[in-house]
């Protein structure tokens, strides 16, 4: 049996949901399906060994990307606090009226921002929580 059924069927059976279309148990002797209620024939032992290294390295293709966005996120994020800094300390230099109106916009776009910052750092989170569970 590979090491990690589920993957396997998620591999094999894409559009499948566990515990709905079949149900992985473990009672100390390994995985097993013990039940499958989809209208594909259950995979044979052969059949989850042949996609046992296909699915491990769709598995580690999701990690990368998975990392990548994480990365963009967290750079789009610092380039997003820097600009607002500056616009702060733009706000408490001497400058024109026209000048302070402008920078008092973007400060309030800034502002709003914020919020949209947070829900990065908290996808960021869901995100690392989510490689942890495909590699467990």
């Amino acid at each position: 049996m590979p090491t990690n059924l589920a993957m396997c069927l998620e591999y094999l059976f894409p559009g499948a949901v566990p515990d709905l279309d079949y149900e992985i148990r473990d009672e100390g002797g390994g995985p097993y399906i013990a039940w499958w209620e989809l209208p594909e024939p259950e995979p044979t032992q052969a059949e989850l060994e042949a996609a046992w290294i296909p699915a491990l390295k769709e598995q580690k293709e999701r990690e990368l990307i998975l990392a990548a966005d994480v990365e963009e996120k967290a750079i789009w994020t610092a380039e997003i606090e820097f600009k607002y800094v500056l616009i702060r300390r733009m706000m408490g230099q001497t400058i024109s009226a026209s000048q302070q109106e402008k920078a008092k916009a973007v400060l309030a776009i800034f502002v709003k921002l914020e919020e949209k910052i947070t829900q990065v750092r908290q996808a960021m989170t869901e995100a690392e929580l989510e490689a942890v569970k495909w590699t467990a």
